[in-house]
Parts: structure tokens; sequence; C-alpha cells
């Protein structure tokens, strides 16, 4: 079978983020290169705004000399700073922030193309990006890893991550009860924070809920579906 070339987007918001953004970029352009190694196409989709840092500026260097394309969007909103708390306000800044960035996505990304969702704080590898991307090449329409304090096995997102009985996962094993009887395989969940990986018409066609900043409801709404492959993982520093 000859390779069907995709077109690999990477998307994140950022703000105030010079802490972490030679990490990220790092680890996105280990990932562009395996991903060109593969025959693909990447590019890279960045929305900045509010930044009190020179993470702007930083941004705008960086997408004149990346090794890729790279879009940097400036989306302020002029909101407060908040750090990891379950905040409406928090919420609706964040999703309407990714929901600007997925609209002027629109013209640069086709329904065949595969788009990564990841937060810009977030340490991961590339094997466990390229696994995620191989799932929806298969024909997952979305799917996200697991989402860990880095170097510990307690899971972090249990905000993002709910099992398909809405039940939030638990920062402890076994974390949701439908992990147990995963067997390696996939499993089907109703919503993930964190990173995802998804289609380029779930991109294209779903937003971000202003209540929580989560897209699986949207997901579902769209009538595409949501799933977790429990051997990967992200980790927040």
């Amino acid at each position: 079978m000859g390779h069907h070339m995709t077109h690999i987007v990477t998307t994140s918001i950022i703000r105030n983020g010079m802490g972490y953004v030679d990490r990220y970029v790092s680890q996105v352009e280990a990932l562009a290169r395996a991903v060109e190694e593969g025959g693909d196409t990447f590019a890279l989709f960045v929305a900045e705004g509010d930044s009190t840092d020179g993470t702007d500026a930083w941004l705008a260097e960086y997408a004149k000399r990346a090794p890729f394309a790279v879009q940097v969007y400036s989306l302020p909103h002029g909101g407060p700073v908040f750090g990891s708390v379950n905040n409406a306000t928090r919420w609706a800044q964040i999703a309407r922030t990714w929901n600007r960035l997925y609209d002027n996505l629109a013209v640069h990304v086709a329904p065949t193309d595969v788009v990564v969702y990841v937060e810009a704080d977030l340490a991961w590898q590339t094997d466990a990006m390229l696994r995620l991307i191989s799932h929806v090449e298969d024909g997952i329409p979305a799917v996200a890893p697991m989402s860990f304090m880095r170097g510990t096995s307690i899971f972090y997102d249990t905000w993002g991550h709910r099992g398909m009985d809405g039940g939030s996962f638990t920062a402890p094993r076994p974390y949701h009860a439908s992990l147990e009887h995963a067997n390696g395989g996939l499993v089907q969940i109703k919503s993930a924070g964190s990173c995802m990986v998804m289609r380029g018409s779930v991109a294209l066609s779903c937003r971000f809920a202003e209540h929580d900043a989560m897209l699986g409801h949207a997901i579902y709404e769209h009538g595409f579906t949501l799933w977790l492959d429990p051997a990967l993982r992200v980790d927040h520093p």
C-alpha cells in the first residue's frame, strides 16, 4: 500500500509561556521531524494573548526561523490570569481563545488532515504523539492520552477526562472503572483535556464549550466519538 500523505497541524494557546516555551518548541520540532520523515507534512498554529513576559515577541521571532510553517495569532482577551482552578471565567476565556484559534485554522485545514490539540506547558514524547496520530489516520475521529503529574502515576486532568458514565477520572488508580477492562485497547470516553488528536473534520466542526473549556460535548453533538489510549501519556510539570 502506498502512503497517503497527511497534513499534521499542531495547535496550542500560550499566555506567559517563557518558562516552558523552549521545551514546547523542542518537542514540536522533534514531532515535525518524525512526521516529515514518515512522508507527511507539518504545520504549527499558536494563539498568544495577554502575555506580559515577552512570549509574544519570542513567538513572532520563532515563526521566522522555525523549520516548518508556523502561524502565530495574537488573540488577547484582557481577562485575569488564573492558576489551575475551577473558575467559570477562566473556562470561558480558555474556550473562547481555542475557538478563535480554530476559527482561524479553518482556512488552512482540510477534513482529511490531522489536528493535534496540546496544552503548551505539557511534557510529552514524540512516539506517544505519533501513536495518537496513527489512531486518527486509521479512522478514529478523536483520541486522547492519559494525563499525569510529571514523574508520577497520579492522574492529573481529573477535570477534563470523563468516562462514558459522565464520571470524572480520579487521581489514584484505577483512574476510572472503564479502564479496568481495557486490555490494552482503546476505551471510549466522553471528554478529555490536556491533549487530543483529531481528524480535520472534527476540528472544523467542533468548538470548545465555554462552561468547562471541553471539546467532548461538541464531538458527540456532531456525531463523532472520542477515545482514550490508556497506554499513552502526557505529563503536567
